[in-house]
């Protein structure tokens, strides 16, 4: 599990015993998030803010859900880390640095204006990105589809999707995870069990009771 935010890190202790740790809520939620991994079969699980705060088009992501996890109260949307795009690519631009220079200035040039080598690196980084396995690219793209359709409560379309999906990839948890979702809010008619009020009230978000 991955989140990125301020925590308080250094030694604490006292002169008897002391240990270098971190604390903070981030800490917490990096620990509820691990614990995900089993729910959607996943290997890693990343919040939003992981996924901002990284180099653009540097990994690749699939978004999972938009949960609450246990102990918190804030909703957090949390992404499937799928793979690096190239660490070719990205030694490639990260030399045209040197070590002054920080993540927001490298993120900054590799958005902007930059030296030839460094546009070319990462549109090789970019290319890598869409090429580098396009059928789990195209195949990560229709499960957001398919979450998006949960979300906004179109659960027939949803199991539509996710069913087809299915077909392709029998041994995604996450998908089957949420096709059951999606599949109790029909009724025994193929309907949805909501009422109108329930529907314009819906949020998609998912709350997990365990940690």
């Amino acid at each position: 599990g991955i989140h990125t935010g301020p925590v308080l890190s250094g030694t604490i202790g006292c002169d008897r015993r002391m240990k270098f740790g971190c604390m903070g809520d981030p800490i917490n939620l990096a620990s509820r998030l691990e614990g995900l991994c089993k729910v959607y079969g996943v290997n890693i699980v990343c919040s939003s803010s992981t996924k901002e705060a990284v180099v653009p088009d540097m990994f690749a992501f699939r978004k999972l859900d938009h949960v609450q996890v246990k102990g918190k109260t804030d909703a957090v949307e949390v992404y499937e880390l799928l793979e690096q795009s190239g660490a070719m690519e990205f030694a490639a631009l990260f030399s045209h640095f040197d070590s002054s220079d920080s993540p927001t200035s490298l993120r900054e040039v590799g958005t902007g204006d930059s030296t030839a080598g460094t546009r070319s690196a990462r549109e090789r980084a970019r290319q890598r990105t869409h090429s580098l396995n396009s059928e789990r690219f195209v195949w990560a793209q229709a499960y957001e589809e398919a979450l998006a359709l949960y979300q906004k409560g179109e659960f027939v379309d949803c199991v539509t999707s996710l069913e087809g999906l299915l077909k392709d990839h029998p041994d995604d948890k996450a998908a089957t995870v949420l096709l059951q979702r999606a599949q109790s809010m029909l009724g025994p008619n193929g309907s949805t069990e909501l009422s109108e009020e329930q529907l314009r009230t819906w949020t998609g978000i998912t709350s997990l009771t365990d940690k």
